[in-house]
């Protein structure tokens, strides 16, 4: 026989995991980040240029022609922006931002030393 208050404990049991489960989902609402890379020397976009989500997988997206970029999110999440012949840089994004701008500075790399092997074959009479 099952009394009242197995009734009651059931129904208060329900209602509980009922509101944690909105309130788990109101966490993890996924938006959309847009931004914009752009050079600090001249300002001009970086066509090309990769954005990524630190410790997320395949959440790589390339900038347009006019440096933009767009990418799903939650929550917080910290973005890393690559470009060739340019410093990486990286930055906290909070839940409540929705444009972000990068401006990479340029970053000049000399090679010490090159090393050049060649492996080739001719004939002594094309000598």
């Amino acid at each position: 026989m099952i009394t009242q208050n197995k009734i009651l404990l059931f129904k208060r049991c329900i209602l509980f995991l009922f509101f944690l489960g909105i309130t788990m989902q109101s966490f993890s609402q996924t938006r959309t980040l847009t931004g914009k890379v752009v050079s600090s020397a001249d300002s001009k976009p970086l066509v090309g240029a990769t954005v990524e989500i630190n410790g997320v997988k395949n959440s790589t997206v390339k900038t347009d022609q006019a440096g933009n970029f767009s990418l799903s999110v939650t929550g917080i999440v910290t973005l890393k922006v690559t470009y060739v012949g340019y410093a990486t840089q990286s930055k906290r994004i909070e839940a409540n931002t929705s444009n972000v701008v990068f401006s990479l500075e340029e970053e000049s790399v000399t090679l010490q030393e090159a090393v050049v092997t060649g492996y080739t074959s001719q004939k002594k009479q094309d000598i």
